[in-house]
């Protein structure tokens, strides 16, 4: 055996240099930004329906809102849904993503407690719920996708109404959801 087979086994036995714990101290830099400016951007689209979205500025900064309560001063002069219905409101916001890689956009669907149901759906194709178990939406760097609201009254009362939050995810990896839309096969309406 040689000199060079000698070394090798040598740095075998001593190990592979895998350690347990380390510590580095390192610059961070970190800005905070508007809803428009974000790497996953969210503002209203610019259609008829984008009149139910608005950019606020609240104690958390500027956040989209949704309204189909009659309260934002752009929109309908209705005051809301019916019971016992269900409403579809295409292209009401968009999502764009101004990051360096593609990734899955879903939703957290608000529970109301109550008999209304409330989804997301892209693309005016509000049988696919972006839930992250049924549905997601793959937005590659540079694009765009124009959301939908879907709501079910179900037996809500008339006299019911439903405030709620929804977390936006976005993950480069997929979520295993069982339908993917692509938005690079859609033309933005833009």
């Amino acid at each position: 055996m040689g000199l060079g087979g000698l070394a090798a086994s040598s740095a075998a036995a001593v190990g592979t240099g895998a350690f347990t714990s380390a510590s580095a101290d390192r610059e961070l830099s970190v800005t905070v930004t508007d809803e428009a400016s974000a790497y996953l951007a969210l503002e209203p689209a610019d259609d008829e329906n984008a009149n139910l979205a608005a950019t606020t500025s609240d104690a958390n900064g500027n956040q989209l809102q949704i309204d189909v309560n009659g309260q934002f001063p752009e929109a309908a002069s209705g005051d809301g849904v019916n019971r016992s219905s269900v409403y579809e409101f295409d292209d009401m916001f968009r999502v764009a993503n101004q990051g360096t890689q593609e990734v899955n956009v879903w939703f957290d669907e608000p529970s109301y407690g109550g008999p209304v149901d409330v989804e997301f759906y892209a693309f005016g194709q509000s049988s696919i719920a972006l839930d992250g178990t049924d549905g997601q939406v793959a937005v590659a760097v540079g694009e765009e996708v124009k959301i939908g609201l879907k709501i079910d009254t179900g037996d809500a009362s008339t006299a019911d109404a439903f405030e709620d939050s929804t977390t936006v995810h976005a993950q480069a990896s997929d979520t295993g959801a069982s339908s993917t839309v692509d938005a690079s096969s859609y033309a933005p309406n833009t």
